[in-house]
């Protein structure tokens, strides 16, 4: 009889260390890649909405590169859609590889570098409508290919919401202005207007999806 009773206790320890292994085994297979730091809740707009021009204006770029940290991090289904003149020309999931290819538009000019950040002004506004703070980039000269940035960021922890950078180049026979809209987590967009000498419009746009809500 004493026999069985050990037998049954023991037979009740193994079932409650194997059930206690496979719990936390579960746990470190459903256990998400760590997120990266986005939080810029350091820069801190100035009470009159402006800043020095001798001060750095809001860092994007170190936003995108996080973003794009965070993509490479996580094992998202890429979807690229390629539109011109309103029709879909292309469409399919890609790579990362082209992901941060395609990523690089929003990181080519960064107006905080020596020689650059001189011109460039930066004020800050809430706007009480979207409920965010937008800190608003702008040339000082229409030649620049930069000619504008637009970071909305939240009023309680300052993470950005959207990214919305205005730039114009030329190219061969060629103007171009682009519309590049960064949506957190979510997708990028790069608008084109190509204008051609022989005032030929093309409307080109690029869209980047990594996570798509659910409808």
């Amino acid at each position: 009889m004493r026999r069985r009773h050990c037998s049954f206790v023991l037979m009740l320890r193994f079932c409650f260390v194997f059930i206690l292994f496979t719990l936390l085994l579960g746990s470190c297979g459903n256990q998400q890649p760590a997120m990266p730091d986005d939080d810029f809740s350091n820069y801190i707009p100035p009470e009159d909405g402006s800043i020095n021009t001798a001060d750095p204006v809001y860092p994007y770029l170190d936003y995108i590169r996080a973003q794009m940290k965070m993509v490479d991090t996580i094992p998202y289904a890429i979807e690229r859609i390629l539109t011109i003149n309103g029709m879909t020309v292309d469409s399919g999931f890609v790579s990362k590889d082209v992901f941060k290819k395609e990523a690089q538009a929003f990181l080519d000019i960064d107006p905080n570098k020596k020689g650059i950040r001189e011109n460039y002004t930066e004020i800050s506004f809430k706007d009480n409508t979207l409920g965010l703070i937008t800190f608003s980039i702008s040339s000082k000269q229409p030649g620049l290919t930069l000619q504008h940035a637009d970071v909305l960021v939240h009023p309680d922890n300052h993470s950005v919401k959207n990214l919305i950078l205005r730039k114009q180049f030329s190219g061969g026979d060629s103007t171009v202005e682009q519309t590049l809209l960064w949506k957190d987590k979510r997708h990028f967009q790069i608008s084109e207007v190509i204008s051609k000498k022989d005032q030929t419009l093309y409307n080109r746009v690029l869209k980047i999806i990594w996570d798509k809500p659910l409808e």
